[in-house]
C-alpha cells in the first residue's frame, strides 16, 4: 500500500506536488518530519544530509526530524550516528522509545507537531486488536492539515501465499509470525479505511491503493 491521509482542517489541503523536499502542512518556519518506526534511521538520516533547510512550497523552511521506535537498541544506535548527533546539536533531530500502542510519553511532547508522519512497514507488527490504538496515536501526532504517509504489507502479496503454507507460522485471520519472529499483517484497503478513516483516527483520505509489482525471471 502507499496511501497518503491527511488530518482534517478549515483550510484547504491539498497532496503533494512538485519538485520540492515535502509539501507544506503546517505553518512558521520549521517544518516537522516524524518517523514512526524508524528503526536505525533510514529514512530519516537521508533527510538529514539534505541540509538544514528546505525549499517547502516556494519557501524556504528549517527541517526538523523525530525519529520514534518500539526497540530501544535501535534508537541508541540512531543516536550514535554522526548526522544524527550533529543535527541533534542544531536543535533539528530528536528521537525516542515509543511502542504506539500506547500515548505518546508526556515528556516528548509530539502531539500535533509532525507536518507529515511517516509509518513504513510497522503498523503490520502490532496486535490486530490494538491497531485501532496505534493509528490514533499516530494520528495524533500530526498538525491540522498534517500528511500521514503509510506503506506496509497488501493482502496476498506473495509472501503471505509463502506463509500461508505453513500452519504453525498463522497467528490469526491474516496475522503470521515470519522465519525472523516479527510477525506480520496483510492489509487489505478496508481494513485500513477503518483504521485511519472517519470511523476510526478521523483522518481524510488523500490516496489509498494497492502498489503492484511484477517480477519476471
Amino acid at each position: 500500500f502507499g496511501p497518503l491521509y491527511s488530518e482534517r482542517s478549515d483550510t484547504k489541503s491539498d497532496d503533494c506536488r512538485g519538485g520540492d523536499t515535502t509539501c507544506d502542512r503546517g505553518t512558521g518556519d520549521t517544518f516537522t518530519v516524524m518517523e514512526i518506526g524508524c528503526g536505525v534511521g533510514n529514512t530519516l538520516l537521508p533527510l538529514l544530509e539534505r541540509g538544514a533547510s528546505a525549499v517547502v512550497n516556494g519557501k524556504r523552511r528549517r527541517i526538523r526530524v523525530w525519529g520514534l521506535d518500539f526497540a530501544s537498541v535501535a534508537i541508541d544506535l540512531l543516536k550514535k550516528d554522526r548526522r544524527y548527533i550533529d543535527a541533534a546539536s542544531d536543535g533539528r533531530a530528536m528521537a525516542g522509545v515509543w511502542d504506539i500502542t500506547q500515548a505518546p510519553p508526556s515528556m516528548y511532547e509530539i502531539g500535533s507537531i509532525s507536518d507529515v508522519s511517516i509509518l513504513l512497514f510497522c503498523l503490520s507488527a502490532v496486535s490486530p486488536d490494538k491497531m485501532p490504538d496505534a493509528a490514533r496515536h499516530a494520528a495524533s501526532t500530526l498538525k491540522p492539515g498534517g500528511t500521514l504517509v503509510f506503506r506496509d504489507y497488501g493482502r496476498y502479496d506473495e509472501a503471505q501465499m509463502k506463509l500461508g503454507t505453513s500452519r504453525c507460522k498463522r497467528l490469526g485471520d491474516n496475522f503470521y509470525v515470519k522465519s525472523d519472529g516479527t510477525r506480520c499483517y496483510y492489509f487489505d484497503l478496508d481494513d485500513l479505511r477503518r483504521l485511519f478513516g472517519e470511523g476510526g483516527a478521523g483522518l481524510e483520505i488523500i490516496e489509498l491503493k494497492y502498489l503492484r509489482r511484477v517480477y519476471e525471471n
